[in-house]
Protein backbone atom coordinates (compact mmCIF):
# COMPACT_ATOMS: atom_id res chain seq x y z
CA UNK A 1 0.00 0.00 0.00
CA UNK A 2 1.24 3.34 -1.03
CA UNK A 3 1.19 6.39 1.24
CA UNK A 4 -0.47 9.51 0.05
CA UNK A 5 0.85 13.11 1.84
CA UNK A 6 -2.22 14.87 2.85
CA UNK A 7 -0.44 18.23 1.84
CA UNK A 8 -0.91 18.11 -1.82
CA UNK A 9 2.23 19.45 -3.90
CA UNK A 10 0.33 21.67 -6.46
CA UNK A 11 -0.90 25.32 -5.49
CA UNK A 12 -3.93 24.86 -6.80
CA UNK A 13 -6.90 22.22 -8.54
CA UNK A 14 -6.28 20.88 -12.35
CA UNK A 15 -7.88 21.96 -15.39
CA UNK A 16 -10.16 18.77 -14.62
CA UNK A 17 -10.64 19.25 -11.07
CA UNK A 18 -11.47 22.82 -11.83
CA UNK A 19 -14.08 21.69 -14.38
CA UNK A 20 -15.47 18.81 -12.69
CA UNK A 21 -16.01 21.40 -9.42
CA UNK A 22 -17.74 23.56 -11.70
CA UNK A 23 -20.07 20.90 -13.29
CA UNK A 24 -21.40 20.45 -9.67
CA UNK A 25 -21.76 23.80 -8.54
CA UNK A 26 -23.76 24.33 -11.68
CA UNK A 27 -26.45 21.29 -10.64
CA UNK A 28 -26.65 22.99 -6.88
CA UNK A 29 -30.21 23.61 -5.89
CA UNK A 30 -28.36 26.52 -5.11
CA UNK A 31 -27.54 29.00 -8.17
CA UNK A 32 -25.24 30.84 -5.71
CA UNK A 33 -22.81 28.16 -5.53
CA UNK A 34 -21.58 28.32 -9.02
CA UNK A 35 -21.20 31.79 -8.88
CA UNK A 36 -18.82 31.64 -6.15
CA UNK A 37 -16.82 28.69 -7.70
CA UNK A 38 -16.62 30.40 -11.08
CA UNK A 39 -15.56 33.38 -9.79
CA UNK A 40 -13.20 31.85 -7.02
CA UNK A 41 -11.61 29.67 -10.23
CA UNK A 42 -11.57 32.33 -12.57
CA UNK A 43 -9.85 34.68 -9.85
CA UNK A 44 -6.76 31.95 -8.78
CA UNK A 45 -8.13 32.08 -5.27
CA UNK A 46 -8.65 29.65 -3.04
CA UNK A 47 -11.62 29.09 -0.76
CA UNK A 48 -9.33 30.12 3.12
CA UNK A 49 -7.93 33.04 1.04
CA UNK A 50 -11.66 34.69 -0.64
CA UNK A 51 -12.83 34.04 3.32
CA UNK A 52 -10.25 35.24 5.46
CA UNK A 53 -9.52 31.69 7.18
CA UNK A 54 -5.90 30.74 8.91
CA UNK A 55 -4.82 27.57 7.35
CA UNK A 56 -3.32 25.29 9.45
Amino acid sequence: MTHTPADSPTLGLGHLQFEALLTTARLSANRDDFALIAMLGLLGLRIFEASGCEHR
